[in-house]
Formats: structure tokens, C-alpha cells, sequence
């Protein structure tokens, strides 16, 4: 098995050259602002060059930490994940949990429905007897980032 090295990027000085690759990464997607100072470190060691490129940026609002998260919370709500874990990884990528909670309480999502629909995309419409199976699908939703009462609902049998 081989072992994939990290690429190693020549550092920059000057200022115009960081400007351009700045703009060219931020041309392929949207960054959190601390996620876009770790990219900046590996590429160039002058503080107040990468300083003042950030702040550049977020005046000309081609860094967005709103539009970060907003994009970031539709993308994970479409891959059904809860409320919990997105404000988990949200907070991996260096964004406050306030602001996170903010963005996620804008948002029109029925969530006791995204629960039901995330399990019945894993298991169906089986039903549940024995106990050890019920704490696999529990821990499962869990893990999913989904409140108690919302797996609760999610794993209750259909009603007609």
C-alpha cells in the first residue's frame, strides 16, 4: 500500500501571488474563515500578508463565514443528518456554536420528520422486537445527530 505524500507548496511573499491563489481557491468553494487561515499557513509564514488578505476578503464578501455555514447546514440536512452533528462539525471547522445555532434555527426544517425519514432510509419499515436491535438503531440515530425525542418519533410504528 502506498502512502500518498502531502503537497508541499513553495511559500509565498508576495502579496499579488497570494491575492491570485487566494481568489482561486475561494473561486472552487466556500470556506470558514479558520479553515481558509489553516489553507493560507501552509502556503505563506508572513501574518500580517495573510492578516490582511483575510480581511480583505471578507470586506469584498468573497469570505463569508454566513454563506459558509448556510451552504454547510443545507449541504448535511440533505444527507439527513440532526442538529447535533452538524453543530459538531461545524465547530471542527472553527465556527461558534452561537452562530451555527443561529443558522440552524433559520432554517424551515421540520426536524422530527428529517429523523423519521433518515431512518426509514436505513431501515424501512421493519420493526423492532428485541432490545439489542433497538439500541443498535438508537445509538445509530444518535450518532446521526438527532435528540432523543426525535428518534423516539422516528422509530415509532406508522400511524394510519
Amino acid at each position: 500500500m502506498s502512502y500518498k505524500q502531502p503537497i508541499k507548496y513553495d511559500p509565498i511573499i508576495d502579496p499579488k501571488k497570494l491575492y491570485n491563489r487566494a481568489l482561486y481557491w475561494l473561486s472552487k468553494r466556500d470556506y470558514s474563515v479558520a479553515d481558509f487561515q489553516k489553507k493560507l499557513d501552509k502556503v505563506c509564514e508572513i501574518e500580517e500578508m495573510k492578516s490582511s488578505l483575510i480581511i480583505r476578503l471578507i470586506e469584498n464578501d468573497w469570505l463569508s463565514e454566513s454563506r459558509y455555514i448556510a451552504a454547510f447546514v443545507r449541504s448535511k440536512t440533505a444527507a439527513g443528518l440532526g442538529t447535533y452533528r452538524i453543530i459538531n462539525d461545524l465547530k471542527q471547522h472553527g465556527v461558534s456554536s452561537a452562530d451555527a445555532e443561529a443558522c440552524i434555527e433559520s432554517q424551515t426544517t421540520d426536524w422530527f420528520e428529517q429523523a423519521k425519514d433518515t431512518y426509514h432510509r436505513k431501515y424501512g419499515e421493519t420493526e423492532v422486537e428485541e432490545y439489542k436491535e433497538r439500541a443498535k438503531r438508537f445509538r445509530y440515530m444518535q450518532y446521526r445527530g438527532f435528540s432523543v425525542d426525535q428518534i423516539n418519533y422516528a422509530m415509532s410504528p406508522e400511524e394510519d
